[in-house]
């Protein structure tokens, strides 16, 4: 059934005085973690907004709450002055809102062309943006468009996941660390994008670890702390608050020991572990230096924990071993390390 003028001005937020969002005394869990405590916030249409906080302090949460993609939820989120505090994701997404979550989410089997056609309209048709403006704003997508998905490049991949919520009509854009792990060109392409939606009207709602790109783009800044907000200011504020924000956004010493020395767990974590394991089956816990090792593989190793003793693995370039016929020969493909 067609949208009657006024629910399409409503859906839009162009309603005079109405924010494009409103969030009052927002509480989140994740099952008995109480994770958001009383989160309030506003933005207004064509505004760029990020959140900033340390990792843990909830703002990746708060994007996903307001999609209905937690546990329990309390308080008020408006879009556009409706209430959305206990609808469902997908009734959410019909009021014009787009998330773009941290792992993009882009379907492997479909090329890139595929995935942009595949999402359904969430708003107004001309709201959408069609393909030929999305290729102007993404030229690497244009190249690319027959790619498979998993052919992308890391930065590729995050311009499809953006231009895939354009395609949507949604304008109300929820991104989520879009910059992470990218290389400079891209996040400066990134940069770019962001500034031509707000000229288009755009309302966009950033979390970011990346001060540097956050910093010039955005009208108001809202930092988190422990699920809650504790400081609210505007961009012509920057300057003035650069010594709080330093304080807010440092890491604690234990965390920036922990991101040093990965835990087990993650992935250098797991490839460390694999590493001393495979030492302990091959050679035993004697600590004896049966194979020589190469410089970059004996600070690797040394690096990540993974072996206490010298000369645990052989040099992958010149696989010398010792001569030493007692000892068992390397039974396995030794590990890859980076032989200079």
């Amino acid at each position: 059934m067609k949208r009657s003028e006024r629910e399409e001005r409503e859906l839009s937020g162009v309603e005079s005085g109405t924010p494009a969002l409103e969030i009052t005394g927002l509480e989140a869990w994740y099952g008995e973690s109480h994770i958001l405590h009383g989160v309030d916030l506003s933005v207004h249409r064509g505004e760029v907004v990020t959140l900033l906080g340390r990792n843990g302090a909830g703002r990746t949460t708060t994007l996903r709450a307001i999609m209905g993609l937690t546990g329990r939820r309390s308080g008020s989120i408006k879009v556009a002055g409706n209430e959305t505090i206990g609808l469902a994701t997908h009734r959410i997404a019909h009021f014009g809102v787009g998330y773009c979550p941290e792992e993009r989410g882009i379907f492997s089997s479909l090329s890139c062309e595929e995935n942009l056609m595949l999402p359904p309209l969430i708003g107004p048709r001309e709201h959408a943006m069609p393909l030929d403006e999305i290729y102007a704003m993404f030229p690497n997508l244009a190249s690319r468009r027959q790619s498979q998905g998993t052919r992308l490049s890391g930065g590729e991949q995050q311009m499809l996941a953006v231009a895939r919520i354009l395609r949507t009509g949604a304008n109300l854009l929820l991104l989520d660390e879009i910059s992470e792990g990218l290389a400079p060109v891209i996040v400066q392409a990134l940069a770019r994008m962001i500034i031509a939606l707000k000229a288009r009207g755009y309302t966009v709602v950033m979390v970011e670890q990346n001060f540097r790109f956050a910093a010039p783009l955005a009208d108001r800044f809202y930092v988190m702390e422990h699920g809650r907000i504790v400081e609210h200011f505007r961009a012509s504020e920057l300057e003035g608050k650069m010594p709080i924000l330093h304080d807010l956004l440092r890491e604690p010493a234990a965390a920036r020991r922990n991101l040093r020395r990965p835990r087990a767990g993650d992935r250098a974590g797991a490839r460390a572990d694999d590493h001393r394991a495979e030492g302990a089956r091959l050679h035993g816990r004697d600590g004896r230096t049966e194979f020589p090792l190469c410089r970059a593989a004996r600070r690797s190793l040394l690096r990540d924990g993974a072996w206490p003793h010298r000369g645990a693995f052989p040099c992958i370039r010149t696989g010398r071993q010792d001569a030493d016929p007692s000892r068992p020969a390397w039974g396995v493909t030794p590990p890859r390390f980076p032989c200079r």
